[in-house]
């Protein structure tokens, strides 16, 4: 399946015509046919807008866990479950590996309520 390169509505491979606006499926200046990919568009470095966000939102839950432990506590005990989570969700993103829910759940409780949710809402096919 293609989508139509004026609004975006998926259409079949071999249809000259988009049905939802009437476009031509065909690039006005190469002929080509080009494509439009509604899924979360990805960086250089092939992680996704959301993940990359994901990410950055997880490193900066680690850091404010491990200060306001220290500030409360005296010690820095977060950073045993915020630091593997947060190398791991790198890893399995880079490698292209499935997120589990329960992964998810559990970033949302350890590291980041706004990570978890993040994570719970991004679609990954993989």
């Amino acid at each position: 399946m293609k989508y139509c390169t004026y609004c975006g509505q998926e259409i079949n491979d071999d249809a000259a015509y988009c049905p939802n606006c009437g476009c031509k499926t065909e690039d006005r200046q190469t002929g080509n046919n080009t494509v439009i990919n509604n899924e979360n568009e990805k960086t250089k470095t092939g992680f996704s807008k959301i993940k990359i966000a994901i990410l950055v939102i997880m490193i900066l839950g680690t850091i404010v866990n491990a200060y306001y432990s220290y500030v409360n506590y005296g010690h820095c005990w977060t950073l045993i479950w915020c630091i593997p989570m947060t190398i791991s969700y790198y890893y399995k993103v880079k490698k292209g590996e499935k997120i589990s829910t329960g992964f998810k759940v559990c970033t949302l409780i350890f590291v980041s309520i706004l990570s978890g949710i993040l994570m719970l809402c991004d679609n990954d096919k993989k």
